[in-house]
């Protein structure tokens, strides 16, 4: 059954789909295309809104539907109903559960430290645990203090990378805080660290970096002009203005170069400037010369075929994300002749002083 089909108009942002089954579970869901293209899809985000209660003969418990909330939103409170439809059992009983006494995490600070552990880290909230267990991306954050609405740990060693993830466990009732999606504690080592480096010395001029798989360097200063950087871990550029990432050659083989995301832009100033000759500079295959260039581990060139997976960790990723604006692009409302000292706009724009600006035609 076709439920939906994606136009071949260019959107800004997201492409949503809202899937509407009339009465059956939807189990899988399959995109297709073309056969006479290739369309491939750089991010997909499922958003599941749907409860049903389970059939009485399938499972000895009936739970009652309830509406998407955030404790943000203010105070929910709802029963659910927990029996067994054999009536030889023991009755029904209702069980209130409300969002306004579950332990929420409100901030936590700071964001990143160091993998070889040892920062303090501050999570603040409302009716958090006095007995708690902290967890940081699947690593024990050692409680050192614990409060009702503040808990103060210290991160231990990290080894390998693990997805992001923040958990504070009451170990009184085995329950978990709450807290946004999209906060959470990052293991970066910083450029400027000697720890950061084998044999504690810093990148000079003309080295080859490389960022091994199980690392996340944050780029806190400008490196001296390098050779190659040979990403498979993380390089993260850090929030400060003026950084300047001088290379030949910048490769993410299977790693990932941020420069902000996208629920957090990258508000400040930085430059990456490439160097090379189309003469005389050395060409990796199937990469090229003086690139920024991201690519699968283990592959340089499209000789799997049409749909071939590629495990999530090992997909290159380049992710820049600036100050949000207005529009991204803008259909001009009359032709614009060369020469021209103004231009005039379908829709508003909020350009600034120093941006450049490209036109382009069908």
């Amino acid at each position: 059954t076709s439920v939906a089909e994606i136009g071949s108009d260019i959107t800004d942002g997201w492409t949503s789909i809202t899937i509407e089954p009339a009465s059956d579970f939807v189990r899988f869901i399959r995109y297709t295309g073309p056969a006479d293209i290739q369309c491939s899809m750089a991010e997909l985000e499922f958003q599941g809104l749907y409860v049903n209660n389970i059939a009485s003969n399938e499972c000895p418990i009936t739970l009652a539907t309830y509406p998407v909330h955030h404790p943000s939103e203010g105070a929910l409170s709802v029963s659910v109903v927990v029996g067994l439809p054999d009536t030889q059992h023991a009755p029904s009983q209702v069980l209130p559960y409300s969002i306004d006494t579950t332990p929420y995490i409100s901030s936590l600070s700071p964001k990143t430290g160091s993998s070889l552990g040892g920062t303090s880290v501050t999570i603040t909230g409302e009716r958090l645990p006095t007995n708690a267990m902290v967890m940081i991306n699947g690593y024990e954050c050692t409680v050192d203090t614990a409060t009702s609405t503040e808990i103060v740990c210290t991160t231990t060693e990290r080894s390998e990378l693990h997805a992001l993830s923040l958990e504070v466990t009451d170990l009184d009732t085995m329950s978990l805080a709450v807290s946004h999606y999209s906060l959470f504690f990052r293991y970066l080592d910083r450029w400027s660290l000697l720890s950061t480096w084998a044999n504690e010395e810093l990148p000079i001029e003309g080295n080859t970096v490389i960022v091994p798989v199980d690392q996340a360097i944050l780029l806190d200063i400008s490196p001296p002009k390098l050779f190659l950087i040979l990403v498979y871990g993380e390089l993260v550029f850090d929030r400060v203005d003026g950084l300047e990432l001088q290379a030949e050659y910048i490769w993410m083989h299977g790693g990932l170069l941020e420069i902000g995301t996208e629920d957090d832009p990258f508000e400040n100033t930085a430059t990456i400037t490439m160097y090379g000759d189309r003469w005389n500079s050395i060409g990796i295959p199937h990469v090229g010369t003086k690139c920024v260039v991201a690519t699968n581990f283990g592959s340089t060139s499209h000789t799997h075929g049409d749909g071939h997976h590629v495990v999530h960790g090992d997909v290159g990723r380049i992710e820049i994300h600036g100050a949000p604006r207005t529009n991204t692009w803008v259909r001009v409302a009359s032709d614009v002749a060369a020469g021209a000292s103004a231009i005039s706009l379908a829709d508003a724009v909020d350009f600034t002083a120093g941006d450049i600006i490209v036109l382009t035609h069908q």
